[in-house]
């Protein structure tokens, strides 16, 4: 019996040891796969703020396009009204006026750039979000333990949404064009 007791317990070593790596396996395999689909959720939610934000801001400069148009519309009908009320004595539309001035206030142009920023900064938090997904799941598939089981998952193929000059800095490494004011 006491011949049998270390096969027993080198048999018991074996199977704590397949235990442990067959969990390793699962718990990042299953790490992997929700890596990738959190990646594609987010990129996907990257598109839906995407279209929210040009939507919002194109809805709100139209807005401020059409308020434009219309002050224009009725500005020049007050001018009209004045000088004719001139020729004839204060004009009722002149009267109003001296009493309401219709001003046309910076204030749209304010609540428009202030919407540009907010929209674009949210926009900035969900690109980060998805790169620092692509990170781990990159971190996950390089790093041991981890790449012993899931090394050989395919890379993250994220998009991130950015400008031509931007692309092109990057590209060449230079960035010259530092006078935001300047004619081309």
């Amino acid at each position: 019996m006491s011949k049998n007791v270390p096969i027993f317990i080198f048999a018991g070593v074996v199977a704590v040891v397949l235990l442990v790596v067959f969990l390793m396996s699962m718990t990042y395999t299953n790490q992997e796969v929700g890596l990738r689909n959190q990646a594609t959720a987010q990129g996907k939610a990257n598109e839906i703020i995407y279209d929210e934000v040009w939507k919002v801001l194109q809805q709100k400069a139209g807005i401020l396009e059409k308020f434009a148009e219309d002050f224009k519309n009725v500005y020049s009908a007050i001018m009209e009204d004045r000088y004719q009320g001139e020729k004839n004595g204060p004009g009722p539309t002149f009267k109003w006026i001296q009493e309401h001035n219709p001003n046309f206030t910076p204030e749209m142009y304010k609540d428009l750039s202030v919407a540009i920023e907010a929209y674009r900064g949210k926009f900035s938090r969900v690109q980060q979000k998805l790169v620092d997904i692509k990170r781990e799941h990159d971190n996950l598939r390089m790093m041991v333990p981890s790449k012993w089981f899931v090394g050989k998952a395919p890379e993250l193929e994220i998009i991130i949404v950015t400008s031509t000059k931007t692309s092109a800095t990057f590209a060449t490494g230079k960035e010259d064009d530092i006078n935001l004011f300047q004619k081309k």
